[in-house]
Formats: structure tokens, C-alpha cells, sequence
């Protein structure tokens, strides 16, 4: 699942009567991982090119490879928390 899948699923919830994203403390969760998968990204790019450039790879890959789970797990635990009862056979 991807961060702007979440976004798709919390439009489509709706909790007392309103979608979900508007709900404001879980709008700040979702722009919150956005910015970290951003981040993410941004770091993933600069190891790139450092490869690119004939520099090998250091000990921030491990890193982004723990970061990128970590992340991955926030967003299913977001989703899950979107669906509520609904998630409860998962």
C-alpha cells in the first residue's frame, strides 16, 4: 500500500458522518508520512548518484532499507486504523 492509497481510503471512510482525511489528527499522521517518505526518497537519490559517480555504497543503505519497512509498516497500521472494525479479520 502506498501513502496516496491511504489518502484514497481515508476520503472514502467516513467517521461521524464526514470522510476520514477530514478528521484533523489523522491528517496530520498521513502528511507525516509523506514528508518521511519523502525523505526517504530524497536520501535514496543522494545514494544514487554518490553510485553514479563511482562512490560505492555505505552504510546508509542498510538504513533506508530498515526506514523504507518502517515506514511501509506505519502506513499499513494507518489503514488498518482507517477501516477500524472492518480490520479485524486481518
Amino acid at each position: 500500500m502506498t501513502v496516496a492509497l491511504l489518502v484514497e481510503m481515508a476520503r472514502q471512510v467516513n467517521q461521524n458522518g464526514r470522510p476520514l482525511i477530514e478528521n484533523q489528527a489523522f491528517a496530520e499522521k498521513i502528511a507525516d508520512l509523506e514528508i518521511q517518505v519523502t525523505a526517504l526518497e530524497y536520501t535514496e537519490l543522494r545514494v544514487l548518484s554518490q553510485m553514479a559517480q563511482g562512490g560505492q555504497p555505505g552504510p546508509e543503505v542498510s538504513g533506508l532499507k530498515i526506514r523504507g519497512s518502517e515506514i511501509q509498516q506505519r502506513i499499513t497500521e494507518l489503514a488498518m486504523e482507517a477501516v477500524g472494525e472492518y480490520a479485524a479479520p486481518y
